[in-house]
C-alpha cells in the first residue's frame, strides 16, 4: 500500500473515517465515525500559505491544548490526521507539547482523479480504534516501551 506514518480519509457525507496506521512497520486499516470536537474560536490570526488563518483551541482530557489555524475561505472544514470540525480547511496544527505539528507550506486547487477518493485495497479487516487500542493495550501495555507506544499512537486524540 506504501502509505507515509499515517493516512486518513474522512467523508462527512457517512460521517465515518478510515485510518491507515504504520506500527513496528506493519500497516492496520482502522474505521471510525468522524471525531468530533469542541472547538473555541479565538481572536487570534497568522498567515499560512498565503491565507489568513483564525486560530481555534481544543482542550483534550480537560489538560492538553492543540492549537489550529483554519482558512475560512476554504471548505470542507477538514484537516491533518482526523482533525475536522471548523467552519475552514485546517492549515495548522500543533499540540501544546509540541508532539504534533503541522503547517501547510503551499495550497494548490487541483482536479482531482476518481480514484484520489477510493480506499487503497486491503486483505486485513478493518478495526475501531478502540478494539485495536485495547487489543495493544493487552499484549504491550505492562512494558515501558508499550506504554510510550500507546500515548504516541493514541494519545487520547482519536
Amino acid at each position: 500500500m506504501g502509505h507515509f506514518l499515517n493516512t486518513t480519509y474522512q467523508n462527512k457525507t457517512s460521517d465515518s473515517k478510515v485510518t491507515f496506521k504504520k506500527i513496528w512497520g506493519e500497516e492496520f486499516m482502522l474505521k471510525d465515525s468522524l471525531s468530533k470536537r469542541k472547538w473555541k474560536i479565538t481572536d487570534g490570526q497568522r498567515t499560512i500559505a498565503g491565507f489568513n488563518c483564525r486560530k481555534a483551541i481544543w482542550v483534550e482530557n480537560d489538560s492538553s491544548r492543540v492549537y489550529a489555524w483554519y482558512a475560512d475561505e476554504i471548505v470542507p472544514g477538514f484537516g491533518p490526521e482526523s482533525f475536522n470540525g471548523l467552519p475552514g480547511l485546517i492549515l495548522g496544527l500543533a499540540s501544546e507539547d509540541g508532539g504534533t505539528i503541522y503547517f501547510a507550506k503551499k495550497v494548490e486547487v487541483i482536479q482531482p482523479k476518481p480514484e484520489v477518493f477510493q480506499l487503497p485495497k486491503t486483505k486485513k479487516k478493518p478495526l475501531k480504534t478502540a478494539e485495536f487500542r485495547e487489543q495493544l493495550a493487552k499484549q504491550y501495555g505492562k512494558e515501558k516501551w508499550g506504554k510510550a507506544m500507546l500515548l504516541n499512537n493514541f494519545g487520547g486524540v482519536n
